[in-house]
């Protein structure tokens, strides 16, 4: 099963998950809170992370905003991800 780990204010955690997924759907199973302003539609751009690993290239909405996007990465294996503890709540 692959692993997202979730990388904040310096601590790290290990989340299981099936693929491949939205970024934003395993965050959300583990209970942390992104802000979708635009109900995850990747125009807002509030939902900027940086992220590597087994995931989607950038699309469209993410080459506009400049940045990943929680709302439109897909896991498809272990990735990486750090999350702005200004833009997430910590979990």
């Amino acid at each position: 099963m692959p692993v997202l780990t979730l990388m904040q204010n310096g601590c790290s955690h290990k989340i299981p998950f099936s693929a491949p997924i939205s970024l934003q759907q395993v965050l959300q199973d583990a209970g942390v809170q992104a802000e979708h302003p635009c109900g995850g539609k990747g125009k807002c751009g509030k939902c900027a992370i940086r992220l590597a690993g087994n995931v989607s290239e950038p699309n469209a909405a993410e080459i506009a905003a400049g940045t990943r996007l929680s709302c439109q990465a897909v896991l498809y294996g272990d990735a990486t991800v750090w999350l702005a503890s200004a833009t997430m709540e910590q979990i």
